[in-house]
């Protein structure tokens, strides 16, 4: 920033009015000093909470989309158990195995059914006492709901695990007649400290709440908070329509203040995010104390030098010189922060900038001055949008991220804070910006984005994925008159390999498989893994008959090929099951299950096949 000089000259007024005049603009000074620090201090600890704001909403998506997630396995779960009812005991036990094998250990405590007279007709627990379950509130919901619709409840104590879960249910619908309950008891321990794992700081909390307010799970409660209403009224629950949202409250758990972000889940429940306010604050009000020492001392030397002032205004030069001092001090307290900090005048040119803003940008602060601000996005489109970001009409603070450049070509993402400052006697503005480099926190972002969305092993889509992918497919084929295929692939003979040669082996043959699969499709066709040794491709077409069959058959065809795996050549076939939206199916995980369920016929009918 420029330097400027203080020429001091000793006027011929009487040594009072000299002393007083002193003493006016020191005490003028002083007060303005610390206003000046203490609202700068205040604007920080602002912009501090109003990014913890920020985190807690995205890590309530986030982590929303997870446990979303999982909540629809364990919906294709009870659907893919309830469409075998009617097939007897026998197939509901070999459904139940295959729709249970990859959940997580310890998650899912049981998966049963309940009958039309709500008494417990099967456990996978194995045979147990005739159980009564009809007082269970998730069941009179479903005995009496129109539609189907899939149910959690709120946390109860299992008569038979003696546990406490969650119960996450659908109705057995016979020609429309309800015919009891297919649930699955999810541990509340487990779930609660799958969610403990995700959480940033000691204190911080993930909270699941159902529709009507009532809490499910709790990263750092026990038993002792389930199902318990929560007392302050939100807008989660008032205005059912947000989707998101955050707010700042003492949590009525363990009484400690939160900062609360929240995202509601397709099924309707909200997951809370809360950072706790003390520790988000922690460094800021460790810097606001440093800087209240700092502004006293400060304070204390500037007294001293005005009192040496007044004892000898004769040593003007003496005095001068700790001006400049104090001057250099100024100088130095902003080149050594952290976030960049430039000045830029009417003419949209860099009139000011530290140290700290060359070391972001890559340029020095010669190139910087005098140059547009548009330099820092180098020749990208990026620079319009920082620009627009500099065009602020009052003096309120506004914000937001641009993508910068630096002149090796490497790109970074930065979030610039724009106020305008106080006109000159001519009337011009300038604009105060601070830049921060941001580009580690939005990367972090993002790949919990992509951890909530693809699979970790073959990379491919994963179920949450797939289920959003094809909903898209389906409200374009809606609109359009289209049609949209769903090919269920299960592998044949997998898991004898997989027994034969072991885990890591079987993995990297899912890897082959999985890109085998994404060489036979188009770009606009989404093939992704389930989980375990089954795959799903989505093909958006019209007419769709004659390509699905065809499509099928040459996934049949290619994955019936011989692989080569560290040497080993091993063959595996494939059972395909097509399913046709609208044809078989309206939503995204009916059609998935009706291709699911022609892939069991396929492999039943000898397997290396596929039947629709």
């Amino acid at each position: 920033m420029p330097r400027h000089s203080l020429r001091m000259q000793v006027m011929p007024w009487p040594l009072n009015t000299i002393r007083a005049a002193i003493v006016v603009l020191t005490l003028f000074a002083l007060v303005f000093g610390w206003s000046d620090m203490l609202r700068s201090m205040d604007q920080t600890e602002a912009a501090t909470v109003e990014r913890a704001r920020h985190q807690a909403r995205g890590q309530a998506k986030a982590v929303g989309e997870l446990v979303q997630a999982r909540l629809d396995s364990l919906d294709l779960a009870i659907r893919s158990v309830r469409a075998a009812v009617s097939d007897g005991h026998a197939a509901i036990e070999r459904q139940t195995r295959l729709a249970l094998q990859d959940m997580p250990s310890n998650f899912v405590l049981q998966l049963f059914i309940i009958d039309h007279d709500g008494y417990l007709s099967y456990s996978s627990l194995g045979p147990s006492p005739r159980n009564y379950l009809g007082d269970r509130d998730y069941y009179a919901r479903l005995a009496h709901a129109e539609d189907d619709i899939l149910v959690v409840s709120e946390p109860v104590l299992g008569r038979l695990t003696q546990r406490w879960s969650i119960q996450v249910a659908r109705a057995i619908r016979d020609n429309g007649v309800f015919a009891g309950v297919v649930s699955i008891a999810v541990s509340v321990e487990t779930w609660a400290e799958t969610l403990a794992q995700l959480e940033p700081g000691r204190r911080d909390t993930l909270t699941l709440v159902g529709r009507d307010g009532e809490l499910l799970m709790r990263s750092l409660s026990g038993p002792e908070h389930y199902g318990k209403q929560l007392r302050l009224r939100r807008d989660f629950i008032d205005q059912p329509a947000l989707m998101e949202g955050d707010y700042l409250a003492e949590s009525v758990a363990d009484g400690v203040s939160r900062i609360f972000g929240w995202s509601r889940l397709s099924s309707g429940l909200v997951m809370v995010s809360g950072l706790a306010l003390d520790d988000v604050l922690a460094p800021v009000r460790k810097a606001r104390e440093q800087g209240i020492t700092r502004g006293v001392f400060l304070s204390i030397f500037f007294l001293l030098a005005v009192s040496g002032l007044l004892y000898a205004l004769a040593r003007s030069a003496q005095v001068m010189r700790r001006l400049a001092v104090r001057e250099a001090r100024t100088r130095n307290l902003v080149d050594n922060m952290a976030e960049g900090i430039m000045v830029v005048d009417d003419a949209m040119r860099i009139v000011a900038s530290n140290p700290a803003l060359c070391e972001i940008s890559g340029h020095t602060e010669e190139v910087l001055h005098g140059a547009s601000p548009a330099m820092l996005c180098g020749e990208t489109t990026a620079a319009d949008d920082l620009l627009a970001l500099l065009d602020v009409e009052g003096e309120d603070m506004r914000g937001g991220d641009f993508v910068g450049m630096r002149p090796d070509g490497a790109r970074y993402i930065a979030h610039a804070r724009v106020t305008r400052m106080s006109s000159d006697e001519g009337g011009r503005h300038k604009r105060l910006v601070l830049v921060a480099d941001v580009t580690e926190s939005r990367r972090e972002a993002d790949d919990i984005w992509r951890r909530a969305n693809f699979d970790m092993l073959t990379g491919l889509p994963n179920r949450a994925l797939l289920l959003d992918r094809l909903e898209r497919m389906i409200l374009h084929a809606r609109r359009e008159g289209s049609e949209v295929i769903a090919l269920f692939v299960d592998l044949d003979l997998f898991k004898p390999i997989n027994d034969r040669f072991g885990h890591a082996f079987g993995d990297r043959l899912l890897c082959q498989v999985a890109r085998r699969l994404e060489q036979l499709f188009r770009s606009e066709d989404t093939v992704g893994r389930l989980g375990g040794d089954e795959f799903v491709v989505l093909i958006p077409a019209s007419p769709a008959r004659d390509l699905a069959g065809q499509s099928a058959q040459k996934l049949v065809d290619r994955l019936s090929e011989p692989f080569e795996i560290d040497g080993e050549v091993v063959s595996i076939s494939a059972s395909v099951g097509v399913a046709f939206y609208p044809r078989d199916a309206e939503t995204p995980a009916d059609l998935i299950a009706e291709a699911d369920a022609a892939m069991y016929r396929a492999k039943h009918a000898g397997r290396a096949t596929w039947r629709a």
